[in-house]
């Protein structure tokens, strides 16, 4: 099959199928930026694919209210981003909450869960001495 073939086919994706590709594909990242005075926390979901998926990566997203962005790198590779906090705790977490990634990334996933959860409900957590 060629790139175009694989593209146009169509992925029937459930939130089983979704959290299983996201186990081996997918991350859960918490940045810390540092900005003049504060200390800011940016939390990420990233799903990356090889361009020829990108049917899967559209899914996905479609899957999640249509948020976050895809970015196409040089390395013919696809990165399925969302990073707004808001949309974070609205649909991100509600899906992996019920449909668990495995083993190791769902422990870090309780500690991402934790840090956004803390980020919406609490007030910005920064140092003023720095």
């Amino acid at each position: 099959m060629n790139k175009n073939t694989i593209n146009k086919q169509k992925i029937n994706m459930n939130y089983d199928y979704l959290s299983g590709i996201f186990h081996a594909d997918g991350t859960f990242t918490v940045s810390i930026i540092k900005g003049k005075n504060k200390l800011y926390l940016n939390p990420r979901m990233i799903f990356t694919q090889h361009e020829r998926s990108l049917n899967i990566i559209k899914e996905m997203k479609l899957k999640f209210n249509n948020v976050g962005h895809i970015k196409f790198q040089t390395n013919k590779i696809c990165k399925y981003t969302i990073t707004n906090l808001e949309d974070i705790k609205k649909y991100v977490l509600p899906v992996f909450d019920k449909y668990t990634v495995r083993s190791n990334k769902y422990s870090g996933y309780l500690k991402y869960k934790l840090i956004v959860n803390i980020l919406y409900f609490e007030k910005p957590i920064y140092n003023s001495s720095l």
